[in-house]
């Protein structure tokens, strides 16, 4: 690797004053953008050695935290678990599950149900799903939705996803 240059003084009475030197000049230019092409990469391929070395060290620990974290009783919502330490909190978020919506099955069975206030009508009627999934639930094997009296919305698949463990710091 060569040397990182010293900046010139652009004051210094340097001028061009003919093509021998205007050549010279943009070797210049290009050694100069060779170099920074050059520093560029050597930084960044010792950035991605740093990146990769801290993420492989907060993988571990935090994997070890969370072997903690279901070891001890800690506070519990629902949607979050904590448990507070003297140098910042442990914290698994519950995430909500994937919807996936079949638009025409899903539509068709709000109108054969006569459950016209969770169909929208714009230019095209489609299902108002959002209100509809503050009424139904999901079944108990995780993978579908289901009223109240138990019948299973077609249209409608749900896929679980896991919670999201991470460590909060003081300060």
């Amino acid at each position: 690797m060569t040397e990182i240059p010293v900046l010139l003084d652009e004051n210094d009475g340097f001028h061009v004053t003919d093509d021998k030197t205007a050549e010279w000049c943009m070797k210049k230019i290009q050694e100069a953008e060779a170099d920074r092409a050059m520093w560029k990469a050597h930084y960044e391929a010792q950035m991605q050695k740093v990146n990769k070395s801290a993420d492989s060290t907060v993988a571990y620990f935090t994997a070890r935290l969370e072997e903690y974290f279901a070891s001890v009783p800690h506070k519990s919502t629902k949607t979050t678990e904590s448990y507070s330490l003297p140098g910042g909190k442990l914290v698994q978020k519950k995430q909500q599950p994937e919807y996936k919506t079949n638009e025409e099955e899903l539509l068709q069975w709000l109108k054969d149900n006569f459950m016209y206030d969770f169909v929208k009508t714009k230019t095209v009627e489609s299902a108002d799903w959002a209100g509809l999934k503050k009424i139904v639930t999901v079944t108990p094997d995780g993978a579908h939705v289901a009223t109240d009296d138990g019948e299973i919305v077609p249209g409608v698949t749900v896929t679980p996803r896991p919670n999201v463990f991470k460590v909060e710091m003081e300060g």
